[in-house]
């Protein structure tokens, strides 16, 4: 749901393409829909918040948490981005990195330190393999940045990239 969020939020899915998106995903894991919050009742200045109702909020607020943390777990693994469950047990779920052809290109560098993801987009599962682009930044030898690309075959079995290049632009 947060990754759908922030696609509508960069303005990669329109409003109405969110809103069947969100529909299917409440379907799929059975997920209420959320009401507004309701309205707060006036309640008479002489009356101070009791203890024990402090205690109750701190509860219904951690127990929202702990929920809404195994919900984006199990959307997690669905597969983020990626088009299956299969997927995404390979790509990152914080920047849709494969870990294996981010080590390989940091083992290339100068400065492995200077390592920045900027994106990576892969094809669809082809025969247990899926063709993997990783565009980032590191810095060169004059100490400033440069972009390239690499890209890797991605075994989907065990997530290890087989046969990669790498591409300075």
């Amino acid at each position: 749901m947060a990754d759908l969020t922030a696609m509508r939020a960069r303005g990669d899915v329109d409003q109405s393409d969110f809103e069947a998106a969100r529909d299917i995903l409440r379907k799929r894991y059975r997920v209420a829909a959320q009401s507004p919050p309701p309205k707060p009742q006036a309640q008479p200045a002489a009356s101070a918040t009791s203890v024990s109702d402090v205690g109750r909020n701190k509860r219904v607020g951690v127990t929202l948490a702990i929920l809404f943390a195994v919900f984006a777990a199990s959307k997690a693994c669905s597969g983020s981005d990626h088009a299956s469950i299969e997927a995404g047990k390979c790509f990152s779920v914080w920047d849709g990195s494969s870990s294996d052809l981010v080590a390989k290109v940091k083992d290339r560098l100068r400065d492995p330190d200077s390592f920045e993801h900027v994106r990576t987009k892969s094809t669809p599962n082809a025969n247990g393999y899926r063709t993997v682009l990783m565009e980032y930044r590191a810095k060169n030898g004059f100490g400033g940045y440069n972009t390239a690309i690499a890209v890797g075959s991605l075994n989907t079995a065990n997530c290890t990239i087989v046969d990669s290049s790498f591409v300075a632009q």
